[in-house]
């Protein structure tokens, strides 16, 4: 089930409740907090809008072939990226949904996490294969950058400290931090 829990006080209140049919293994609040996504295991992203507690399910987005890990707004609320277990990540316009760029599968094993940049124009993913890509998102699946063997044994968060610097930690138990 998919809950929302509203503050009260000390403590939380559930607002809604809406079950579900399909494994989530992510989600993502819209900067606005008006959207919801959930990367899902059967290759959708469910989007709902928020209305307060209440959820309303809109079309899913299926573009990706495998079973969708990571989701997530960019900070200016214009753009969502979405990866997925067969290493493809894909930029999304937010407001339309449409697809802005995909195809971008230059990792080598499952993706398990990504970021935005605070200024919105890169999103980082870290994967299973020890890498960590910087995707531009104007410059598409030809303007990255590739940190080889950042975090040994697989990458398992990726947090931007800001637009230029972002910090990993992974299986080889380091925090790493990274300028770009």
């Amino acid at each position: 089930a998919i809950i929302v829990l509203s503050k009260q006080g000390a403590g939380w209140m559930q607002g809604s409740s809406t079950a579900i049919t399909f494994g989530a293994l992510g989600v993502a609040l819209s900067p606005s907090k008006s959207e919801v996504a959930v990367a899902c295991d059967d290759n959708q992203i469910r989007i709902y809008t928020l209305n307060g507690t209440s959820l309303s399910a809109a079309a899913p987005l299926t573009q990706h072939k495998n079973a969708v890990t990571r989701v997530g707004y960019s900070p200016c609320g214009k753009f969502m990226a979405s990866a997925d277990v067969g290493k493809e990540v894909v930029i999304w316009e937010a407001a339309t949904k449409a697809v802005k760029s995909s195809g971008n599968t230059f990792h080598q094993s499952k993706i398990t996490c990504l970021d935005w940049a605070p200024d919105s124009r890169r999103v980082a993913t870290g994967g299973l294969d020890s890498k960590i890509i910087v995707w531009d998102v104007e410059g598409g699946p030809t303007k990255k950058i590739v940190f080889e063997r950042a975090n040994v044994g697989g990458i398992a968060a990726i947090k931007f400290l800001s637009p230029g610097k972002f910090a990993s930690a992974g299986a080889d138990c380091s925090v790493k931090i990274w300028v770009i």
